[in-house]
């Protein structure tokens, strides 16, 4: 399987913790190479992206404001349309890692998309809100410094 990292050097911080951000696309990645075949490919990306009124409807789901984007793509079969349809339900998804994450990244505040077409294969974006420097504290509200955010 080929794998390979996109990653934005300049990710914005943004609300979450690494720990726990990072268990869930360990889970993702797990659940995307158990669907695909030797030959297929595995993609981890990063990207800031900005929603306001003038594209916000052009990604559904999506909330009004600055967000930092991880993704995970695969190569794998695409979702059939009733798959599609019950991908966030946790008790009839085919893959429960997205229904679960799904739950871990709205508790956050953040949201997730699940992009899925046949021949090309199935993209989970988690999107965490951005925070502001001057505002930058862990969640349980005591303060930390930058550094520690981008982990």
């Amino acid at each position: 399987m080929r794998f390979r990292f996109s990653l934005l050097p300049e990710l914005w911080p943004c609300r979450t913790e690494a720990g726990p951000a990072a268990a869930i696309v360990l889970d993702l990645v797990g659940t995307a190479t158990a669907v695909m075949d030797a030959d297929g490919s595995l993609i981890i990306g990063t990207r800031n992206i900005v929603f306001d009124e003038t594209n916000v409807s052009d990604y559904p789901g999506a909330r009004l404001g600055e967000f930092a984007r991880i993704t995970v793509r695969d190569s794998g079969p695409a979702l059939s349309e009733a798959e599609f349809e019950r991908i966030f339900d946790r008790e009839a998804s085919s893959r429960p890692a997205i229904a679960a994450a799904a739950v871990a990244v709205e508790r956050i505040g953040g949201f997730i998309r699940v992009e899925s077409a046949e021949g090309i294969g199935t993209a989970v974006h988690l999107y965490f809100a951005r925070v502001a420097e001057a505002s930058v504290e862990r969640l349980d509200g005591s303060p930390r410094p930058i550094a520690e955010v981008a982990e």
